[in-house]
């Protein structure tokens, strides 16, 4: 089955994406960043195909506490271990280029009518 891993900055909508495409509330959603700390994956169906999501922590680059750099490592592995990352932000930079290892779509988070930008 495809695996897509969706990443992104802290608090941009990576679970609550999750969630939304899934119909399950099972990727934890909180106004505080660094609640995703790991990666969980979940299954998905979408138009009458079957995938799994891979949801991973916030990545901050400049962040340097060594809880960060384990969820820098746990969404890489994510990556890692997917065919597709699906970059839930806004912006782009070569930073996410070269922690990312898999083809990249991005997708900025939608909800409503408005999108959400913030990073």
């Amino acid at each position: 089955m495809l695996k897509v891993a969706v990443v992104g900055y802290p608090n941009v909508g990576k679970s609550s994406l999750i969630n939304r495409l899934t119909g399950s509330r099972e990727a934890v959603v909180h106004e505080r960043p660094g609640v995703t700390r790991d990666r969980k994956e979940l299954d998905c169906e979408w138009n009458g195909r079957r995938f799994t999501l891979i949801d991973t922590g916030g990545v901050d680059f400049e962040d340097q506490d060594p809880l960060a750099g384990s969820i820098r490592e746990q969404a890489r592995a994510g990556i890692a271990d997917a065919e597709v990352a699906d970059a839930a932000q806004s912006d782009y930079n070569e930073r996410w280029i070269k922690f990312n290892t898999t083809p990249l779509a991005a997708a900025p988070y939608v909800d409503g009518n408005e999108e959400r930008t913030e990073s």
